[in-house]
């Protein structure tokens, strides 16, 4: 069970995310299968990837005042909405 209106909001938050990361070029790759009851959405780019010193604490609240994260979308606020659904992410 979800809402549209929030899916939209994970979907913008994470395809301008890797944009960002992109810096508007390379490859972006969205796939969504079913997977039982669940639907498994799989969100990647070419990026430079996190660092690996933020990768632990990137659904923290407020880790967009850190210099990595300044310019990124608001991945706590993707990290809820997932878990409201009942879902899980990485």
């Amino acid at each position: 069970m979800a809402y549209g209106s929030e899916l939209n909001q994970v979907w913008t938050n994470l395809i301008d995310n890797a944009v960002d990361a992109m810096k508007e070029k390379g490859k972006l790759l969205v796939r969504a299968v079913r997977e039982n009851d669940y639907v498994l959405v799989e969100i990647a780019d070419d990026g430079p990837g996190i660092p690996p010193e933020v990768q632990s604490r990137i659904f923290e609240p407020f880790l967009r005042r850190k210099a990595w994260a300044r310019d990124r979308a608001r991945l706590d606020v993707v990290h809820r909405i997932v878990r409201k659904m009942r879902g899980s992410s990485p």
